[in-house]
């Protein structure tokens, strides 16, 4: 890999954008922070899948495309529209950075494995209030990040694996109407899913696995949540059962939150007294948490 293509790379992307070409990733690359204009592709073939042959990355037999050491993100589509990324393998080291960030307009991103950054996809580069909007991806996987999805908007996200990250998905407040159908939230160190004075997120078919604490905590008023189909199992994986920190959800200060035809699956593996599941109630006043489960 070589140790620096920022400049070429940029020098590709002025190309791309003068022609109307894609750009055609089939080399291992190092960038610092790329800003994508509209209307421009990137493509590689570097994630199609699992090789079921025995080794589970995805992305072993293709090009990769790592962030430099001190690069705030890799891709910045603040601003600009009708991007799309398919077949990336996109890294970083040590939970620094961001992969992809910026409130763009249609951006496309289908069959990509991003791991090792600070948020995934995300926001709030060097500190900037900037939402990642109108997002559309398919059959992404993020693995081994910060947080892996972080504060969408007006977003879509189909076939979405979440798996290994500090908290797997984060939606603050003003990150609004989303929609993630079917996928995994998995293995994460902490909470899976937080919501936290959001409004209007819809879940299809959603599968949380192995949550470290709470499969989904909801507070700061966060609002107008539905979960439909799906399950939920095995949370508060690393907590203990005595302080109901392996509930599957967590509700403070939220509303209107509906679960349609959920799996909560209780389990008790023989090996720790928690993963018992179901749902605590939390007054956020000082008066003792409740809790209902398991279910």
């Amino acid at each position: 890999m070589s140790a620096d293509s920022t400049d070429a790379f940029r020098k590709c992307v002025d190309y791309a954008v003068a022609k109307g070409r894609p750009i055609l990733i089939t080399a291992n690359h190092a960038l610092g922070e790329i800003e994508i204009p509209d209307d421009v592709s990137i493509i590689s073939h570097a994630a199609l899948g699992y090789d079921f042959s025995g080794n589970t990355n995805p992305q072993t037999n293709g090009p990769q495309i790592r962030m430099l050491p001190g690069a705030a993100t890799l891709f910045d589509v603040t601003g600009h529209e009708r991007m799309r990324f398919s077949g990336l393998h996109l890294s970083s080291e040590g939970w620094k950075g961001i992969a992809v960030t910026g409130g763009g307009n249609s951006v496309l991103m289908t069959d990509t494995f991003i791991r090792g950054f600070e948020h995934g996809l995300g926001n709030n580069v060097d500190g900037r209030d900037i939402y990642l909007g109108q997002f559309t991806a398919s059959n992404v996987l993020i693995s081994n990040c910060g947080t892996g999805l972080n504060s969408p908007v007006d977003s879509f996200f189909m076939n979405l694996e979440i798996n290994a990250c500090g908290t797997n998905a984060s939606f603050q407040a003003g990150s609004d109407t989303t929609v993630w159908m079917g996928g995994r939230c998995e293995w994460a160190e902490n909470v899976g899913l937080n919501l936290y004075g959001n409004n209007d997120l819809t879940l299809n078919g959603v599968v949380f696995d192995g949550c470290g604490s709470y499969a989904i905590r909801a507070s700061g008023g966060a609002s107008t949540f539905k979960m439909i189909g799906g399950a939920i199992k095995r949370s508060g994986r690393k907590q203990d059962d005595s302080d109901f920190s392996n509930a599957h959800l967590y509700l403070e200060s939220a509303s209107r939150m509906k679960l349609v035809g959920v799996d909560f699956v209780a389990v008790n593996d023989g090996a720790k007294p928690g993963h018992s599941g179901g749902i605590k109630v939390g007054h956020g006043d000082g008066r003792r948490d409740a809790r209902r489960g398991p279910i």
